[in-house]
């Protein structure tokens, strides 16, 4: 059997010649359509961009044309890839006024690193255009915003405090959010002492925004500041914001009494009063009573007191309240009762105990008075205005002797009281301690030179213990003060008489004759003077005017005739004897001595 053999056929040439020529053909019109693709992409009429790609702190972000991307400055950015509608990019750049933007094609960089700080911090839209050549195939846009950190960064760089406030300014305006920013400048504003500035800038924020922080630190400012307008207005707005808040309220209430707006805190207290917990109701009360009384408003006062009274019955500093209040009334039983609620609950209160014996002293309840300063005086045995009161009481119901150790007390205290020395004197005269007596008065006497009762004491009791020099010496300076008491002529006559001063008789006489001129027994010391003296021309002459007074005095007209027939004046001489024997038809003596005389003068005339 024979082996098969294999031919290889051979393929006919035209066949491969013809696939080459149309490999050919096909790369021919595959070079000519690139090159229309090119010549018609550079040469297109309208350029577009599509998008670019970017990397921003290395995460990629597309931007469509016309879209923008914020920046911040120190960002690392790149631009990986330019789409447009020109192909392969041919004759496409990138450009933007103040920034190279190409540089960012071709590696990673900062915007700081690129544009001034001045410029940055302008917050700029960079518009960074794609060109193909000179025409505008579209734009992107880069917002360039610094971070808080960064304008505060730049702050804290800038030495000049005007300046920074500037910087700072700027960054709240640019940033206007930045709670940071406000805070800083804030601080600025205050160290640099512009605090209108600072509450202008607060003002607005709390307008916009307003919060219970924002309003406090307003508040704050403004209290720096010394602004009462700006204090209220946010006190009342600080309410509006939480119409429930008690701090707010209490703050504007106490404010307007700082402030002496009285009126206008009691109606802030009681808006406080309708909303607050019972546990703040007493403070509230106690607050609106002193309020009220500051204004006058007694009633209201009393109200309000009472109110409290009734939450907290021990609070002995109420009863004292009520008890002034309704003295201020006038009513004093209510206020006594008050008062003495309030002695009650305070023992140490001695000054409250001698103010209400006081009171019942004045209305006689002396005995009530008694025990209350029996109280005071136990504690403080020398309190000298519970002694004086005490000698009131003592004066109208306790015994001699009581009231004599109370002056005692007095005077140890207070030696020159001189109330309490002329009635202890008064009253050791009375119990016959004429010593003691004296010696109290003189006192007395030294501070009050012109009391004619002291003086009139002290002349009785002179003569009680019969210094009659000092009783005379009373008489005469009661003389002087014009004490109408004859008993002192009386006393002073015999005192001088005893003693042979006719000279100081007959002055004091005379001074009392001019000063009750129809007062005989005057006249008849004074009488007595200028006979003791030898003086009867004097003597006649005030003879006379007695017997104006007593025309019936049958002894003295026989005195006065005697007196004139011894100075040869026989005519008066004789008319006196005859009205001694018209009044006394008895008097031989007198008869006999006027029938001498008569018959004297028959002779005188028969010589004639």
């Amino acid at each position: 059997m024979s082996t098969p053999s294999y031919r290889k056929k051979k393929r006919p040439k035209s066949r491969g010649n013809r696939i080459a020529i149309w490999i050919l053909c096909l790369f021919i019109l595959a070079l000519g359509a690139l090159g229309w693709w090119i010549w018609a992409g550079m040469h297109a009429a309208s350029p577009r961009l599509e998008s670019v790609l970017l990397s921003i702190n290395d995460q990629s972000q597309r931007l469509l044309n016309t879209e923008q991307v914020t920046i911040h400055p120190q960002d690392r950015i790149k631009i990986l890839k330019i789409s447009t509608n020109v192909p392969l990019n041919m004759g496409i750049r990138l450009f933007c006024k103040g920034l190279d933007a190409q540089a960012l094609v071709y590696e990673e960089m900062r915007l700081m690193d690129l544009l001034p700080e001045k410029v940055i911090f302008q917050n700029p839209a960079l518009k960074i255009h794609v060109k193909h050549y000179n025409q505008d195939a579209g734009y992107v846009i880069f917002q360039v915003k610094p971070f808080v950190g960064d304008w505060l960064e730049k702050a804290s760089r800038t030495i000049d405090q005007e300046r920074r406030i500037k910087v700072l300014e700027e960054a709240l305006r640019k940033v206007p959010d930045s709670e940071e920013i406000r805070q800083r400048l804030l601080k600025e504003y205050l160290k640099a002492g512009k605090l209108d500035r600072a509450s202008k800038m607060l003002e607005k924020m709390a307008k916009r925004r307003p919060s219970k922080e924002l309003l406090h630190q307003l508040l704050g400012l403004y209290k720096k500041m010394g602004s009462d307008k700006g204090v209220v207005s946010v006190l009342k707005r600080l309410i509006q914001l939480n119409p429930k808040d008690l701090e707010p309220r209490y703050a504007l209430a106490e404010f307007m009494e700082k402030k002496g707006k009285l009126s206008k805190a009691i109606a802030q207290y009681r808006a406080i009063l309708k909303i607050a917990p019972p546990e703040n109701r007493f403070d509230l009360y106690v607050q609106l009573g002193y309020l009220n009384a500051k204004i006058g408003k007694i009633k209201q006062a009393i109200y309000y007191y009472e109110k409290a009274a009734a939450l907290h019955k021990k609070d002995e500093n109420l009863y004292y309240n009520l008890s002034y209040l309704y003295e201020k009334l006038g009513k004093k039983d209510v206020a006594d009762s008050y008062l003495e609620k309030a002695l009650r609950l305070k023992s140490s209160d001695l000054e409250g105990r001698i103010k209400l014996a006081e009171r019942w002293i004045e209305r006689g309840k002396f005995k009530k008075a008694k025990v209350l300063l029996n109280q005071v005086l136990k504690k403080r045995p020398n309190n000298l205005k519970a002694l004086l009161l005490m000698m009131k009481v003592a004066e109208k119901k306790g015994t001699r002797a009581e009231l004599k150790g109370i002056y005692r007390k007095i005077l140890k205290l207070k030696p020159n009281n001189a109330t309490v020395l002329y009635n202890l004197g008064a009253l050791e005269y009375e119990d016959g301690q004429l010593k003691s007596a004296a010696n109290h008065l003189k006192r007395y006497i030294t501070a009050h030179p012109k009391d004619k009762a002291a003086h009139s004491l002290l002349f009785d009791i002179y003569k009680g213990m019969g210094k009659a020099d000092r009783a005379a010496k009373e008489a005469k300076t009661l003389l002087s003060l014009g004490v109408a008491d004859f008993e002192l002529y009386d006393y002073l006559f015999e005192y001088l008489k005893d003693k042979r001063d006719y000279g100081q008789l007959e002055a004091l006489m005379k001074k009392g004759v001019k000063r009750y001129p129809k007062n005989a027994q005057l006249r008849k010391y004074l009488l007595f003077a200028y006979l003791s003296q030898d003086k009867e021309e004097e003597a006649m002459a005030e003879m006379e005017q007695i017997l104006k007074l007593e025309p019936k005095n049958v002894e003295l007209w026989f005195h006065l005739a005697k007196l004139r027939e011894k100075h040869e004046r026989y005519g008066e001489a004789m008319a006196a004897y005859k009205r001694v024997v018209e009044l006394a038809p008895d008097n031989d003596e007198a008869a006999e001595a006027y029938l001498k005389l008569r018959l004297r003068g028959f002779e005188e005339k028969a010589r004639e």
